[in-house]
């Protein structure tokens, strides 16, 4: 497995705008178990899974096209999203967090990448009067998505 992070310019937070871990595919356990071990890691640093998805599934079932395996998974973390509807409601226009599973048919590498819509919006200034706290919001969501990552890393080994 690979890592491969890419972090935005910092405004002032500690938060990694975006994440991408590559799991060499397994010789036990399917894309799906992978799937859910990632929602799981979630659930367990206190995000609640609002929907998953299967996107081929999707793509397949309407237009009859096949594309690459690719799973999203959508979760919400209570406490940030009460901090930030409270901040101003139009924050909820960035729920869920969003985590996609996805493979790779040239290398038959699955991968697990997230990007922070918050810290986007907050690199963006699109709520410049909550700058601050804002900050903050983005740096609590960062600490949550530090667990889940150090968890799907451990679980999966470095190279």
């Amino acid at each position: 497995m690979t890592r491969d992070r890419s972090d935005a310019p910092d405004r002032g937070a500690t938060a990694r705008s975006a994440r991408h871990l590559r799991v060499a595919r397994p010789t036990e356990g399917t894309f799906e178990d992978l799937v859910l071990a990632v929602q799981l890691e979630h659930e367990l640093a206190g995000f609640e899974t609002i929907a998953r998805t299967r996107i081929d599934e999707l793509v397949a079932g309407h237009l009859g096209d096949d594309v690459s395996r690719t799973a999203m998974i959508l979760v919400c973390h209570a406490a940030i999203a009460r901090d930030a509807v409270d901040l101003d409601p139009r924050i909820a226009g960035l729920f869920p967090c969003t985590t996609v599973v996805y493979e790779r048919e040239t290398d038959g590498s699955w991968n697990v990448y997230h990007a922070s819509a918050m810290h986007a919006t907050h690199e963006l200034g699109l709520f410049p009067d909550a700058d601050a706290e804002l900050s903050r919001l983005v740096a609590m969501t960062s600490e949550q998505m530090d667990e889940v990552w150090a968890e799907i890393e451990s679980r999966y080994g470095t190279e």
